[in-house]
């Protein structure tokens, strides 16, 4: 997901030259709006669901008007300044580098703020699986693009939250703690809670590291939002994964908006049969209603999947709301290691997700 930034200086100059080192060095990871009127500028914060504002020391900012989900901070001349008027600064005229650091300082401070958690420091990538109805094979996607990121040597930790949680199925390990002991040492507030998840965690053949499922299923159901949140904060602060895969489900409201709000993708898998689409439209319209609530941006983080899909029974939707980034084809009569094999070499695919 890029994080959107919106840029007012009354010198278009400076705007022009900013633009374009950081469109040549961030294309990835900005998208930048550049203002000489305030009052566009603020209007733009809500239009354009911007994540961070910047403003010249020229203009004096309501801070009101700024979304509370926006971070913001004044470009000053002097690197000496530490704050103006009780808001963060940052100097105009220092290496492209360090600015596009302070940005991300801003953005991590604010995304700490909206979700009401530390944010993690490591740059972990959170990505969330949710297929829109059963059977369409979303933990499979899941489960390949682990195998996949960890091919590209990065450190993958896969959870699955399901209720019926099928981790066994795509991968195994050493050892005899399973889920359900995780759970008991988060809610026992145990204070060696990371030397718990590491003791417990396995690691699969090809490196993914995961936690077994819970000895009974209906174990997952007793994870409340604040467990959720001592064990992913717990995972952040004291490992190193490069990438967290989140396999779940939409039955819990409270969690799976927790999810969303750290996900730097949401993948939806769907089938491409009627039921199917109808349930993907459905799952958009949610999706809709909770930005609004949540006054977050969702559907910008959200890739759209086919997986199993026939052009004899299945249908593509022209859907404006999700970026679609592929499909697979059925396979027929292949077991799970086959699928997986087979779907790991959708390697632009993976990619895809990966951005």
């Amino acid at each position: 997901m890029k994080i959107k930034l919106a840029l007012l200086d009354s010198d278009k100059n400076y705007l022009s030259r900013i633009t374009t080192v950081f469109t040549n060095k961030y294309m990835d990871k900005l998208e930048i709006y550049g203002f000489s009127d305030m009052n566009n500028a603020i209007d733009s914060l809500e239009k354009e669901k911007i994540d961070v504002f910047l403003a010249s020391e020229a203009f004096e900012i309501d801070v009101q008007l700024v979304p509370q989900r926006c971070g913001f901070a004044y470009l000053v001349n002097n690197n000496e300044i530490e704050e103006l008027s009780g808001q963060k600064v940052i100097c105009k005229y220092q290496k492209a580098e360090l600015v596009y650091k302070q940005i991300l300082g801003i953005f991590a401070d604010i995304s700490a703020t909206v979700a009401g958690v530390k944010f993690n420091n490591n740059n972990t990538s959170i990505i969330a699986f949710y297929g829109c109805s059963g059977g369409v094979g979303s933990s499979s996607i899941a489960a390949a693009y682990a195998k996949s990121m960890v091919k590209k040597s990065k450190k993958v930790l896969y959870l699955n939250f399901e209720k019926f949680g099928s981790t066994e199925y795509f991968f195994s390990g050493e050892g005899n703690q399973t889920f359900s002991d995780v759970l008991y040492a988060i809610k026992s507030k145990k204070n060696n809670l990371s030397l718990k998840l590491e003791s417990s965690v396995k690691t699969d053949l090809s490196g993914v590291y995961f936690f077994e499922s819970s000895e009974v299923a209906m174990d997952i159901e007793e994870m409340n939002l604040e467990d959720f949140q001592t064990m992913i904060n717990t995972v952040l602060s004291a490992f190193d994964y490069d990438i967290i895969v989140v396999d779940t489900d939409l039955t819990r409201k409270n969690i799976v908006e927790e999810i969303n709000s750290r996900a730097t993708s949401i993948v939806i898998t769907c089938d491409g049969s009627s039921i199917s689409n109808k349930k993907l439209m459905r799952m958009c319209e949610y999706f809709k209603i909770i930005e609004q609530q949540r006054d977050e941006r969702l559907l910008a983080k959200m890739k759209l999947v086919y997986n199993k899909f026939s052009n004899k029974t299945g249908k593509i939707l022209d859907n404006p709301d999700i970026q679609f980034i592929g499909g697979v084809q059925r396979y027929e009569h292949a077991s799970v290691e086959q699928v997986l094999e087979q779907l790991e070499k959708k390697y632009e695919l993976m990619e895809q997700i990966n951005m």
